[in-house]
């Protein structure tokens, strides 16, 4: 199955509008309706209900819906043990290129660049097609990394560049070069039976009193950003939980333990049926930048993609980056 398909369901699922999420991807409105039509084929059921006045989803679109997030975990999976498989068969490195940036056969180029959830934007899309369609010559992958992964898979070498929260990376970013690609707003992830589940906008005062369910992995000073520390009358959050996975946290959530604090990629991302959200009216935005190692970031390959970060970073909202200059090598 073209995992195509499912990132196109998802961000159907999300807006419950085919001509919001046909723009949310840059498609038109014909060709994301063929390709839910070819995910439902494949499938053999229907995945929408739709009418004039609205779009809503089937018992089976609500099944797969709830199942994206493992979908996604199981491919990640399956596909790091090919390509484990492939290097103890050939004795390539991990990224399958010499140190040069070409390939061990030296024929194409080769571009790992890491995703995580923080990547799922338009920017982010735009860039890696704007990017295809400029250097065909340079093979690009993608490559799954964990949350919260972004720096130490740099600096492992397991990716060349990779997409990143901030300002998630702040605190870990003093080799790191890196270019501001769009604002994320921020989200609220509360549980289907909170007295708020209904509304699609809340203030932080609508919900302040609510404890909190969070990463494991954070650093004090993303956290503070991610769970709004201190609150504006100088209290401190109630964190309840803390999770290794996104769908640790989602489940924590569902549960009702606490709410969330999350970038609106997530939402599209890591739908589930027992957790809704809601945009907050009331926090500073997020953003997704490309970053990369400064000891590299003079491969020819990487200013290629830096040069495209910065035409794509152009035509967005860069609004949340304190300083929207790019950081570059002294």
């Amino acid at each position: 199955m073209d995992l195509k398909l499912l990132e196109h369901f998802a961000a159907v699922a999300e807006e419950l509008s085919f001509t919001r999420a046909a723009a949310k991807l840059h498609l038109s409105q014909s060709a994301l309706s063929r390709s839910v039509r070819a995910l439902e084929d494949s499938l053999g059921c229907s995945l929408f209900v739709r009418n004039t006045r609205q779009v809503t989803l089937t018992p089976a679109g609500q099944a797969l819906r709830a199942e994206l997030p493992a979908l996604v975990d199981h491919v990640t999976a399956s596909l790091d043990r090919v390509r484990s498989t492939g290097r103890s068969s050939t004795g390539r490195s991990s990224t399958g290129r010499s140190s040069t940036g070409r390939s061990s056969t030296g024929s194409r180029r080769q571009l790992v660049v890491g995703a995580s959830p923080n990547y799922y934007c338009p920017a982010a899309r735009h860039l890696l097609q704007l990017f295809s369609d400029h250097f065909p010559d340079i093979e690009l992958t993608l490559r799954a990394i964990p949350w919260w992964g972004e720096s130490s898979s740099l600096r492992k070498g397991a990716v060349d560049a990779t997409f990143a929260l901030f300002p998630n990376i702040l605190s870990d970013a003093a080799d790191l070069s890196y270019v501001p690609l769009q604002a994320q707003p921020r989200v609220f992830c509360l549980p289907t039976t909170h007295k708020e589940a209904h509304r699609r906008y809340l203030s932080l005062n609508d919900v302040v009193a609510e404890p909190l369910v969070y990463s494991a992995y954070a650093p004090p000073s993303v956290a503070a950003f991610w769970t709004v520390s201190p609150r504006p009358d100088g209290s401190e959050p109630k964190v309840i939980a803390r999770c290794e996975t996104p769908t640790d946290f989602l489940r924590e959530v569902a549960d009702g333990r606490g709410i969330g604090i999350l970038p609106a990629s997530s939402a599209a991302l890591f739908p589930h049926p027992g957790v809704v959200y809601a945009q907050a009216v009331d926090l500073p935005p997020a953003g997704v930048c490309i970053a990369m190692l400064q000891t590299r970031a003079r491969r020819p390959e990487l200013v290629d993609l830096r040069v495209t970060a910065e035409k794509v970073a152009a035509t967005t909202s860069c609004r949340v980056w304190p300083d929207s200059s790019v950081h570059r090598l002294r």
